[in-house]
């Protein structure tokens, strides 16, 4: 079952779980059918972060991650990029840098993860698109808003939810998203049939990567 883990970093860091079925994710199966109705809230909620709470709280919350959900869970986590016009130069104000390493610390070093590469189950998304996209009216309209997780772990809620759209339907960018999401669940969309016999998979070369034979 495809499952998001969204957190909003900070002082105080908000955290939601949401889960889907498989098939939630491949498309509408009619004009009424809307992915907030497949959605599972496993929890939500908010953790102190502050200095000198902040080491433990960050283990606490991947601890509390790697216990209760699957290990391909994804992390969509609120992106934090400072705006030099409206630094304050107060400690607090790298707080999501460094609760956001930490947890990632944390994460790399938990047992269960051994020999993973975390990166892959990380995804950073901006604050804006997932406000925007997922506006208090809206959350509640789909069922989703919870007026006492507090204002972080609502905004966790939005990142999880927004993450879920973008891999939802038809396109060939949801699918793409799902399969580098949850490749044990979903298939990669780039196939090519060279034969009628045997398909064959050819994935886009990257950037800057070495063709063979130029």
């Amino acid at each position: 079952m495809p499952t998001v883990i969204g957190i909003d970093p900070g002082q105080t860091t908000g955290y939601c779980v949401l889960s889907v079925p498989d098939d939630a994710l491949l498309g509408a199966h009619g004009p009424d059918d809307k992915l907030h109705h497949h959605v599972r809230i496993n929890t939500i909620g908010q953790i102190d972060c502050t200095p000198p709470w902040e080491n433990r709280s960050a283990h606490e919350l991947a601890d509390i991650m790697t216990e209760l959900y699957p290990l391909d869970s994804i992390y969509a986590i609120e992106d934090f990029i400072i705006d030099f016009k409206r630094i304050d130069q107060q400690r607090s104000t790298l707080s999501p840098v460094r609760v956001i390493a930490k947890l990632e610390m944390a994460l790399w070093e938990d047992p269960a993860f051994a020999g993973a590469d975390i990166e892959k189950f990380i995804y950073f998304q901006s604050a804006s698109l997932a406000k925007t996209t997922c506006t208090d009216e809206r959350l509640k309209e789909w069922g989703l808003y919870d007026r006492s997780s507090g204002p972080h772990a609502r905004d966790a809620m939005r990142h999880a939810y927004y993450f879920l759209r973008t891999c939802r339907g038809n396109s060939f960018k949801a699918a793409e998203k799902r399969w580098r999401a949850w490749p044990k669940l979903y298939d990669d969309p780039v196939v090519r049939e060279l034969s009628e016999t045997y398909p064959v998979k050819i994935r886009k070369k990257q950037i800057g990567e070495r063709i063979e034979g130029l």
